[in-house]
């Protein structure tokens, strides 16, 4: 239900609800005005009746009036001076005794009878020889009230029509700027900053709204601007910086290379600290390549995609593995699995989790490759029973890389294992940790067999 909806009901709900309040006062009102004046009819009528001198107890006159008078006599007996003639014959009082009569000298009563209600007043007089009972018929005064409150009632329900009609109506140009207002919106939420924003002309809460709307898109566009223009920049220097940093690094490797050769340095000393010179030369120009890639990811995000085999990819680059480290047993299950995707990507998944292994597997580690399609999806599954990492930790970094936030790992897992993951997102796929029944770290990978669809 719309908000228009809601307004437009409530509005008429509550109109329909004060008229009849309304109504149901004025009729009240109305007929206790007009019980009054009954009641001021039957006391006048009751102090200036006078039974004639001849009737007798019991006895009945023909008379008729717009008043039913009795005299009840102190035995009780019951002389019927008048009755009213109505549509249904005939209306004349009950027989009262004495002591019911007396109750009606005070103040006038409504009695319910089988001829209908009857509103009767009686005159006491001091010597008690008889009272005069004075009633008159309340049938038509009450069929007077149903009909009046009918009239209210459908009085009521016409007026709530016509509000309701009114009031939708009134706001049908105000939920029409609304939904202007919230396509625009929803525009922007997907990603159309260069959407239209309606604009009117005056100072109601919608114009504020629209000019608020349009400014914050102003701002946004602003602020989008720097941030590409930052973010170039950055991928810039790290572009420059990481292939500067690789033409002294070079040199160096190659010099280390021709001392670790050289006679005269082959002491156990020269030896360690050139192998350490080496290694460490390695381990930075592994770091750099790192970067670089990881650079790469945000930066051309990849326009490449076609079907690719997956299995044949990890095949390739496990097999690399197993023939460098032949003490680590790898052991594999790749049937043919394709899915549409970017070649690099899938291949930087791979050969960041193959330099993880390598990096911390030991002489003899187990290696479990798994990759198979299930249903929609493509699932690759690395297992390892290496020196145990500590999964939170992994997942720390993995978090604070997302964030921005700068990581300190000091075996070496956070832009391997963040190229990874952003790969994987780029394929709308997922990335789970979790240490495995071998006692290293599983990692899952789950990616959609075609993005597209998804």
């Amino acid at each position: 239900m719309t908000i228009r909806v809601r307004i437009a009901m409530i509005v008429a709900a509550a109109v329909l609800g004060s008229s009849l309040l309304v109504a149901w006062a004025v009729t009240l009102n109305s007929n206790r005005a007009e019980l009054e004046s009954i009641d001021a009819l039957l006391t006048s009528s009751a102090k200036t009746f006078k039974p004639k001198s001849a009737t007798k107890p019991g006895a009945v006159v023909k008379e008729l009036n717009a008043l039913a008078i009795n005299v009840i006599y102190p035995d009780s007996s019951n002389f019927v001076a008048t009755q009213i003639l109505s549509e249904r014959g005939l209306l004349g009082l009950p027989e009262f005794s004495w002591h019911e009569a007396q109750d009606f000298c005070s103040e006038a009563t409504t009695l319910n009878t089988s001829l209908g209600p009857f509103r009767v007043k009686a005159r006491c007089p001091q010597q008690e020889r008889f009272i005069v009972v004075v009633g008159t018929s309340l049938v038509g005064m009450q069929e007077r009230l149903a009909s009046n409150l009918n009239k209210a009632l459908g009085t009521s329900v016409v007026t709530s029509i016509i509000t309701l009609t009114l009031v939708w109506w009134g706001l049908a140009g105000t939920f029409s700027r609304l939904r202007n207002i919230s396509k625009s919106a929803h525009a922007i939420e997907v990603g159309d900053l260069d959407s239209t924003i309606p604009q009117w002309d005056g100072n109601d809460e919608l114009v504020l709204l629209s000019n608020a709307l349009q400014s914050m898109v102003s701002s946004l566009k602003t602020k989008i601007h720097d941030l590409e223009a930052s973010a170039t920049n950055m991928r810039k220097l790290i572009s420059v910086t990481g292939h500067e940093l690789r033409t002294p690094l070079t040199v160096i490797q190659g010099y280390s290379e021709i001392l670790n050769n050289r006679i005269e340095f082959q002491s156990p000393a020269n030896q360690t600290a050139i192998s350490r010179i080496v290694s460490e030369t390695q381990r930075l120009d592994r770091l750099i390549q790192q970067i670089l890639d990881f650079q790469s990811l945000t930066n051309e995000r990849v326009t490449s995609l076609e079907w690719i085999d997956v299995s044949a990819i990890f095949r390739e680059y496990f097999e690399d593995l197993q023939n460098l480290a032949s003490t680590i047993s790898i052991h594999y299950k790749l049937p043919v699995t394709y899915l549409w995707g970017n070649t690099h990507l899938i291949r930087r998944i791979a050969s960041n989790l193959v330099q993880n292994i390598s990096r911390h597997a030991n002489s003899g580690s187990r290696v479990e490759v798994l990759v198979e399609s299930r249903e929609s999806q493509v699932l690759i599954e690395v297992s390892d029973n290496g020196p145990g990492l500590d999964v939170q930790r992994v997942i720390e970094i993995l978090e604070n890389l997302d964030k921005g936030m700068p990581v300190t790992s000091e075996k070496g897992l956070g832009l391997g294992l963040g190229i990874v993951k952003d790969a994987v997102t780029y394929h709308k796929g997922s990335l789970e940790l979790s240490r495995n029944n071998l006692g290293g770290l599983s990692v899952l990978i789950t990616l959609p067999i075609d993005s597209r669809t998804q």
